[in-house]
């Protein structure tokens, strides 16, 4: 019997373990548990504008992996034609397309109408041609022209060119109401992982009376555009403020925050300098580190803290921040965004914070910065052993939809 392929494609790279390229892996888990054979198209800047992009093959994770180049000008954004040939160039030097039973985008590499042509070259072949959905930016950055082509663009991907595919993998409750609201075949999968990867087991050493807090991450745009608090990735603002509070009481933590230093903070939030300067000595920026230290410190950590605002950004995605620190063995402090609430049980693996309500967000953090160190072990240890976030546990789902789909 020939091999069963499915082709993974879009806007994602494997350089920096960022958040798109582990979704991807992660998702191509299941399918390859499932028969089928990976192949993984993304996009990067090291990758040369070159006619085809065989050359550019590396194995990932056991994936066979090639990069499109990443658009560096207006030219390259709008060359979406040049993109698209450049992958089905692909698919025929590799000698695969009667085989392939399945094309997946994550995002677009350059504009949507790239993801129009990848569509109809899959009707043609009676391919299904599935979109993963993990997000719904807003066009906030950038000249008015900019925003208004931008608003465009994701208008077409998310209201149009998903809701056509034959189905959607989708990383929220709010995407998949939407989708399942326009009569899509859709599954709900949050970021997964190969949990066995991670061989350390939850840390008992520490600090008497010290609760060590972590921040991973980079939470607003750090190029000197300016936007409103409300449109910031993560509240890490609020975050500090809360703690600085808390602090007036309790003096028996620290939050370490990975991912900027405290000038790049700065630099956005200039106004916050007289508090980080008087909390110097348990509010410490690291600034950016490799994904394996992050992920070290974070299993180092009693608790990680992230906090977002609640609206339409934030609801349609989900943070991979949360999802990794669970797997590590580390409890979450956060408020209820995204469908949290349905992987979150307070005590367990994690606690609420309202940001409505500051009076009563600093009296839990009393609470919890007053816990034993026995009882954070506790849950330590229920978080790393409860694999929520293995790809093992929805590959159920992934089948559910394939044989709907009648692959």
């Amino acid at each position: 019997m020939s091999e069963k392929y499915v082709i993974y494609a879009g806007n994602f790279d494997f350089s920096e373990k960022i958040a798109a390229g582990k979704r991807v892996l992660g998702i191509s888990y299941a399918f390859r548990d499932l028969g089928y054979r990976i192949i993984l198209v993304g996009c990067n800047s090291k990758s040369k504008n070159t006619k085809d992009i065989i050359n550019t093959k590396q194995i990932v994770d056991g994936f066979e992996s090639y990069m499109l180049p990443y658009p560096k000008s207006k030219k390259d954004w709008i060359s979406f034609k040049e993109q698209y040939a450049k992958l089905i160039n692909l698919l025929a030097d590799l000698k695969i397309v009667e085989n392939i039973q399945l094309v997946i985008i994550y995002g677009c590499p350059g504009i949507s109408l790239w993801g129009y042509l990848l569509y109809r070259w899959c009707k043609k072949r009676d391919i299904k041609f599935l979109t993963d959905v993990v997000d719904w930016l807003p066009a906030n950055r950038g000249s008015l022209l900019f925003r208004a082509a931008k608003w465009m663009d994701t208008a077409y991907l998310k209201r149009y060119l998903n809701a056509k595919a034959d189905g959607v993998i989708a990383v929220s409750r709010y995407l998949s109401n939407f989708y399942n609201s326009k009569g899509c075949k859709v599954i709900t999968i949050p970021p997964i992982t190969d949990t066995s990867k991670y061989k350390f087991a939850p840390n008992s050493a520490k600090d008497p009376g010290l609760v060590k807090l972590i921040y991973v991450g980079t939470p607003f745009a750090l190029d000197n555009k300016k936007i409103s608090k409300g449109e910031y990735k993560d509240r890490l603002d609020v975050a500090i403020r809360l703690l600085v509070l808390v602090r007036k009481s309790h003096h028996n933590f620290t939050f370490n925050i990975y991912g900027i230093t405290k000038e790049e903070y700065l630099n956005v939030l200039p106004g916050d300098k007289d508090a980080l300067f008087d909390s110097s000595d348990y509010i410490i920026f690291h600034g950016k580190v490799s994904n394996d230290k992050a992920m070290q410190k974070i299993h180092e950590s009693d608790f990680s803290m992230l906090l977002r605002d609640n609206n339409r950004t934030t609801m349609a995605g989900f943070p991979t921040k949360f999802s990794e620190s669970i797997s590590c063995g580390t409890p979450v402090i956060t408020n209820k965004s995204s469908n949290l609430d349905y992987y979150l049980v307070e005590g367990i693996n994690g606690y609420w914070l309202e940001l409505d309500d500051f009076d009563k967000s600093i009296i839990k953090l009393q609470y919890i910065l007053d816990y034993s160190n026995c009882n954070v072990d506790i849950m330590k240890h229920k978080c790393y052993e409860s694999k929520v976030f293995d790809y093992r546990n929805y590959l159920e789902l992934v089948s559910d939809l394939l044989i709907a789909l009648h692959v």
